[in-house]
């Protein structure tokens, strides 16, 4: 048995666990990924709202990449299997997987001792298992990780979850978001030894003084070929109420209304949720906080209170999503307002139109009590 590792190659049973629940195939992301690994476009960053399998699909990354993982029957019979580049990098591949609020939470909301962590954790996990190699004891993460490249000819596959946790976190101040933005640049901006960084969370990036400008990013704005591997589509929906003897027009009325590309999508919490319960129900507010919601209605920028009602009428509004800094600690209208809450679930946003509106029967549940709520004075 291997030496248990927190970081490096620590590949676990958490896509073991999702393989044998209910399950829709989403596995083509890998070949996306593939063909970005040792390009200049290696560097994903991925947001998307609770609910909506980013999690998952870091497990299966993980699962895929991780050298000596010995995880052929997880990917057997799915669709990434048939494709050419399945071989060229299945299980060969040393894999740093970091879920970022985990980490923050381990350490007690502690940002720099959270940093401190991981870059002495890591170092010591590539020492750990590179015995063989002269691996200096004063050596940082950073050479230790070069120096591992340099020998073995072969780079690392940072996997980084819930990247952005700290940047939602108002127990942090803005000097604990800049270290840990700064670590996340020493440690992959320009690095030779990282082949391919994959990042997920909510939050798109943060746009001004961004020290992370070398990540292409896919949000629930602008989801360009990720838009495939985000929300569940019809058909796929249609596939699993067959096998689960549910009713597909049901699903539909309450979890379909996300706009990816112009094609509407289900959040796939809330069916798989459906689909365990055997239950048509508000699922997927169980993932955040309903006082979130309410929070930033209350700010009402010019006219928000309306517009939120006009939504929950049935109508589109107007956006302009370029205005959000991606900071959620610095709202300063009705538009950045709408565009965050475009990328916490609670809006659809349609790409062509540039407008948002309330996805779908479920999302509009948390609607309801906020109409009613006198603090809010939402109801015209």
């Amino acid at each position: 048995m291997r030496d248990l590792t927190a970081y490096l190659n620590n590949c676990d049973n958490k896509f073991q666990i999702a393989r044998n629940g209910f399950y829709v195939d989403k596995s083509n992301l890998i070949a996306f990924l593939n063909s970005r690994i040792d390009t200049e476009k290696r560097f994903v960053c991925v947001s998307r709202p609770r609910g909506f399998g980013k999690t998952m699909a870091a497990d299966m990354l993980q699962a895929y990449y991780q050298i000596g993982a010995q995880t052929e029957t997880l990917f057997s019979d799915l669709k990434i299997a048939s494709h050419p580049s399945f071989n060229e990098h299945f299980n060969k591949h040393n894999v740093v997987f970091i879920n970022a609020l985990n980490a923050l939470v381990e350490v007690g909301y502690n940002a720099n001792k959270m940093i401190e962590q991981l870059e002495t954790a890591i170092r010591n996990e590539v020492v750990k298992l590179n015995p063989d190699l002269p691996l200096p004891a004063d050596y940082s993460v950073y050479e230790a990780l070069r120096a591992v490249k340099a020998a073995t000819k072969t780079g690392f596959i940072f996997i980084i979850d819930e990247w952005d946790g700290i940047l939602r976190d108002d127990r942090l101040n803005e000097q604990d978001r800049a270290d840990y933005l700064e670590f996340l640049r020493a440690l992959l901006k320009d690095k030779e030894y990282v082949a391919l960084a994959y990042m997920t969370g909510i939050l798109p990036i943060k746009k001004n003084r961004n020290p992370l400008n070398m990540f292409s990013e896919f949000s629930m704005l602008f989801p360009s070929k990720m838009s495939e591997f985000t929300g569940f589509t019809e058909p796929e929906v249609q596939m699993a109420c067959e096998d689960q003897n549910m009713d597909l027009e049901k699903m539909k009325e309450w979890y379909e209304g996300y706009c990816l590309n112009g094609e509407r999508v289900f959040c796939p919490y809330s069916v798989s949720e459906s689909i365990s319960a055997k239950k048509y129900a508000s699922h997927w507010p169980k993932t955040g906080a309903y006082q979130e919601l309410e929070d930033y209605i209350s700010m009402d920028f010019d006219g928000l209170k309306d517009k939120i009602n006009s939504m929950y009428a049935g109508n589109k509004v107007a956006v302009n999503a370029s205005s959000f800094q991606n900071d959620i600690f610095d709202l300063r209208s009705a538009d950045e307002v709408l565009t965050l809450l475009v990328h916490l679930g609670y809006l659809g946003f349609d790409g062509e139109t540039s407008e948002v509106f309330i996805p779908t029967k479920e999302v509009k549940t948390q609607f309801d009590s906020l109409l009613s709520a006198p603090a809010l004075n939402l109801k015209t």
